[in-house]
């Protein structure tokens, strides 16, 4: 039995729950529920890494599980928006993974948390969604390297469904304004 749990099937298994979870995530419109969502879906995706051996991985997304919880609070607690807060966050993600470092290949689940950091503490949405894009086409190469192939589907979903909210929402933004000449 314990070599089931253990086994390729079984990571990749808790890799796939995490998965639909944080992809329903999507689907929600209230706040409360895309938080617990989430959070659900990383404690999957802490279990998936850690069957897979990789530990960078599972401690920058255990403890995005806290910062989530931590956020959670901005709109009821004057503590949890202060700026403080978000850099108590980033030099936690950092010292963690200096505790835990396994090499290079440790800098990237750094870096996309970092980034996940920033985009969950922000609130203007065209800058959620660039940060979000770059976030998740860093987490790309350690998915692959560990192999995390529902890693790899979650992170190609999020960059598809950002650069589809940024054609429907930040295109007109981004356009060049059209000058009308009177004759």
């Amino acid at each position: 039995m314990l070599e089931l749990l253990t086994s390729m099937w079984a990571a990749q298994a808790a890799g796939v729950i995490a998965f639909f979870l944080i992809v329903l995530s999507f689907q929600s419109n209230v706040r409360k529920n895309i938080m617990a969502l989430i959070t659900t879906g990383l404690g999957f995706q802490t279990i998936h890494f850690l069957l897979l051996g990789a530990m960078s991985g599972a401690l920058m997304v255990c403890l995005s599980m806290f910062r989530n919880c931590v956020f959670s609070q901005k709109s009821r607690f004057a503590w949890a928006r202060h700026p403080a807060c978000l850099y108590s966050m980033l030099v936690m993600f950092v010292i963690a993974s200096f505790l835990l470092w396994e090499g290079w290949l440790s800098i990237f689940p750094l870096l996309g948390t970092i980034g996940g950091t920033v985009t969950f503490w922000m609130d203007e949405p065209r800058r959620i969604r660039l940060i979000t894009l770059f976030s998740a086409a860093i987490w790309i190469p350690y998915m692959i390297a560990v192999p995390s192939y529902p890693g790899l589907a979650l992170q190609i979903f999020i960059i598809t469904s950002v650069v589809v909210a940024m054609y429907r929402y930040d295109r007109k933004q981004l356009a060049p304004a059209q000058v009308t000449v009177n004759d």
